[in-house]
């Protein structure tokens, strides 16, 4: 469901037909797509976010901008725990990409993020804040492709992903980069 801004756009019909579509239990759904950039608060999309979880999302995927700017955009814990979702799940992750994230002090939060996707296969991390860690500790036993791009703010970073085959590390910055355990690799972009 997309919000298009244009002559006849009315916000609040838009809502009541987003309630509409994901109160009707009638069948699973296999994707939601969300863009509505910045009309509607957090807690409106995390309500729609809870309401698609609970209809056995396969795939999520999510565009917006916070009504209020700066804000954190706090995704509702329901995601951690949906067992359906394939694509931006947990449970049955294979691909996670986080772009523009700030990595925030907490080591464990991201170490817990991957491990809480025991599936992962790609895992990228696209131009984010991470000046407040010591280093990322990227430990996944599936992982096939890992990419690193960043421009700014340097980190130790520790990899160990025995089935990594594709590596792409365009990390400028980078202080130290670790490597446990990378037996299957075959393709090293820097």
């Amino acid at each position: 469901m997309d919000v298009w801004h244009g002559e006849n756009f009315d916000k609040y019909k838009f809502k009541e037909l987003v309630y509409w579509v994901l109160a009707n239990k009638c069948v699973d759904l296999d994707s939601f797509r969300l863009c509505c950039y910045y009309y509607y608060n957090m807690s409106t999309i995390g309500r729609w976010i809870h309401m698609a979880v609970m209809r056995n999302i396969k795939q999520l995927n999510l565009y917006f901008i916070p009504k209020e700017m700066p804000q954190a955009i706090e995704l509702p814990h329901c995601l951690v725990t949906c067992g359906s979702l394939e694509f931006m799940g947990f449970p049955a992750l294979r691909v996670l990409v986080l772009t523009y994230v700030e990595l925030l002090g907490d080591t464990d939060l991201v170490k817990g993020l991957i491990e809480s996707c025991p599936l992962l296969e790609d895992l990228s991390f696209i131009e984010c804040e991470s000046s407040k860690l010591d280093h990322i500790f990227i430990s996944c036993p599936k992982l096939k492709r890992l990419s690193i791009i960043n421009s700014e703010d340097g980190h130790n970073v520790r990899i160990s992903c025995p089935k990594l085959e594709v590596l792409d590390l365009k990390d400028y910055i980078t202080c130290n980069v670790f490597f446990d355990r990378l037996d299957s690799l075959n393709k090293f972009v820097y």
